[in-house]
């Protein structure tokens, strides 16, 4: 296989951000004051009054941006020393992501919820930036989405992991159960957007290849 050109970090790798129009295709975060903001905020505080001791110490674990926390579906061949091309297709995927997830940050400007109310009291370090969308769980999503296309045997529990690493964002008090809905839209956008990118297909697919090697599936 020969080599890959470079690309410069400030380069989008299959998605151009503007053709995602985050600002435009995802609805605004609930106003403040309105029925939505307060139901979304009301479960911020029911999770932070009910929170178990298993659940912080998820929520803390799933602080740290990787894709590797699938793991615990995926089982412990799952690691980047085993996959350097899967490893740098979802790291370029996420890249993608995160970007697109920023226009919508930089658009609706919503302040993180401990920023708006300080009865919520996050139990991880707390993030600069916007909250809405949230870029952590968009990252999550587009993650559980492309290994349920490598691994469609493990498509359900993989889905079920995207769902409690982006939940997490709300039991650590850090993002808004709104903003990780839409960051799990932002995640569906950019992948229906890559896919239609000829070089992220044959990427997937190599990715698909090594990854069923290592984890020993036909």
């Amino acid at each position: 296989m020969s080599p890959r050109p470079s690309r410069q970090s400030s380069e989008p790798f299959y998605v151009v951000p503007a053709d995602t129009a985050v600002d435009k295709i995802i609805a605004p975060p609930p106003a403040p004051g309105s029925a939505q903001y307060e139901a979304d905020l009301q479960t911020l505080l029911d999770l932070q009054r009910t929170r178990s001791n298993a659940e912080i110490k998820d929520a803390q674990a799933d602080a740290q941006l990787t894709v590797f926390r699938f793991a615990d579906v995926l089982g412990p061949e799952f690691r980047a020393e085993k996959l350097p091309i899967t490893t740098k297709f979802l790291r370029q995927i996420g890249t993608d992501v995160g970007r697109a997830a920023g226009l919508g940050k930089e658009s609706f400007h919503r302040p993180r919820p401990y920023v708006s109310n300080p009865q919520i009291m996050p139990i991880i370090e707390k993030p600069g930036g916007d909250s809405y969308p949230s870029g952590h769980a968009a990252y999550g999503y587009v993650n559980g989405i492309l290994l349920a296309m490598m691994v469609p045997e493990k498509a359900p529990e993989l889905f079920a992991r995207a769902v409690r690493y982006g939940r997490n964002r709300n039991v650590a008090g850090v993002h808004y159960p709104s903003d990780v809905e839409a960051g799990r839209t932002v995640a569906s956008i950019v992948v229906a957007l890559a896919l239609r990118n000829p070089q992220f297909v044959t990427d997937l697919a190599e990715s698909k290849a090594e990854l069923r090697g290592v984890l020993g599936l036909k």
